[in-house]
Parts: C-alpha cells; structure tokens; sequence
C-alpha cells in the first residue's frame, strides 16, 4: 500500500502530537508531492521531515515543467484549485 499524503496540514497534526517517528514506521511507501513539502516552512519541521526523505521513508514526487503546466490547467472541483492540491 502507498498511502499519499495529499495535505501539508496532515505532516502538521503527526508532528504536534509527536508520532512521526511511528508514522514513518508504518509498514508502508508513504508519498507526497515536492509542493506539499514545500508548504512546511518552520525549520525544525522541515528538518524532520527532511530526514525520512534522506531515510527513503517518504518517497517525494518531481515535475517536470511540461507536467507542472498540465497540473496547472487540470480542472478540478472548487475545493481543489491550488497546485498542491491538484498535484496529488
């Protein structure tokens, strides 16, 4: 299974109730976007999560900028209209 996190808000809850070491130890390929990660601005956030990149405990999806065009013109429901969002 290759639970996806889709919102930067969940990285968030998992740290600031602690259980991000357990989270990533979770028998699974979890993956995100590089624009969910790039939502995490607070250093020692972005520094935990950057290790379980450096670990390959959080695989972390590129686009190319062909790509990041087509993400850009994909219609989605009014909910979804900002690139993280529609990266996923």
């Amino acid at each position: 299974m290759k639970p996806i996190i889709t919102d930067t808000n969940s990285f968030f809850d998992i740290i600031s109730i602690g259980a991000l070491q357990e989270f990533f130890s979770l028998d699974y390929e979890i993956c995100t976007t590089v624009f969910v990660i790039q939502k995490i601005r607070q250093s020692d956030q972005k520094e935990a999560i950057e290790e379980f990149i450096r670990l390959k405990k959080l695989m972390v999806f590129d686009f190319s900028s062909d790509e990041i065009e087509a993400i850009e013109r994909f219609e989605t429901s009014k909910n979804f209209k900002g690139i993280t969002d529609k990266s996923v």
